[in-house]
């Protein structure tokens, strides 16, 4: 059973919960050689899922009837709600500002990680536990897990407030078991704010400088990566003192015999 902390997302129940990333090699080579995140803004997330940062469909009716009930003037009432309205589309085209990094909760690897993020027999993914991931964010950042909702039927009534919307993704996508770590845009731009050094906006995303590799407890090559793949993951974790390189078991064929004696 999970537990809501942490800036109104959802916090997994053991800290230790192992957390995944999967990339190809080019992605993994790029955050060693440039010490960095990127992370991508929601509006690019968007393009993968548009029901991102939107608000569910009941959720919305709910907003629509207590605005409609607060006054018994209909031109109040129907101002109240337009008023309500422009608000909440102001708010979410703000939210899909944010920058959302994405991570994967499963105690071990996943079939299908491996073939919608590593997309290619030359990829890696790195392992590390929810406490250490935390250590990669600074306060600046809200992270949690998604919650998988019915986006018809979802209605959290009046806690608008208390529910962070880039948290939470239709039931389709629960396979993905995902953490996220939020930042808005807009905190990057408060006066007195410290980011961190060498952080720098691109167009579709945020390079985000990571201050070392600690966190990152595996390094797993793709279970059908060639020999010189894994040679050339190897090296690269070595170089960058990375926890030795290991190739993914996920695919062996079963044993059908019993074993002798």
């Amino acid at each position: 059973m999970a537990k809501p902390e942490g800036g109104h997302l959802i916090q997994p129940e053991n800290d230790t919960s192992k957390v995944w990333r999967y990339m190809p090699f080019e992605n993994f080579e790029w955050m060693l050689r440039n010490k960095s995140l990127f992370i991508p803004s929601a509006k690019l997330l968007a393009n993968v899922d548009p029901y991102e940062g939107s608000l569910p469909l009941a959720w919305q009716r709910s907003l629509q009837r207590s605005a409609e009930q607060a006054n018994d003037v209909a031109e109040v009432k129907d101002q109240k709600f337009s008023d309500t309205r422009d608000i909440m589309n102001i708010a979410i085209d703000d939210l899909m500002n944010a920058y959302v990094s994405c991570w994967h909760l499963h105690e071990g690897e996943s079939t299908a990680m491996w073939q919608i993020y590593g997309k290619t027999k030359a990829s890696v993914a790195i392992a590390t536990e929810y406490k250490l991931l935390q250590t990669v964010f600074d306060d600046l950042f809200s992270i949690g897990m998604v919650r998988y909702i019915d986006h018809k039927e979802f209605n959290e009534g009046g806690k608008l407030k208390e529910v962070h919307l880039l948290s939470l993704k239709r039931d389709e996508f629960e396979h993905e078991k995902e953490v996220r770590a939020i930042l808005p845009a807009r905190e990057l731009s408060k006066a007195g704010v410290d980011v961190r050094a060498g952080t720098k906006e691109t167009g579709n995303g945020l390079i985000y400088p990571l201050l070392n590799f600690d966190f990152i407890r595996r390094v797993v090559v793709h279970p059908e990566a060639e020999g010189h793949v894994f040679d050339l993951v190897a090296d690269t974790s070595t170089t960058h003192r990375l926890p030795a390189a290991e190739r993914s078991k996920i695919a062996d064929p079963p044993s059908r015999y019993l074993i002798k004696d």
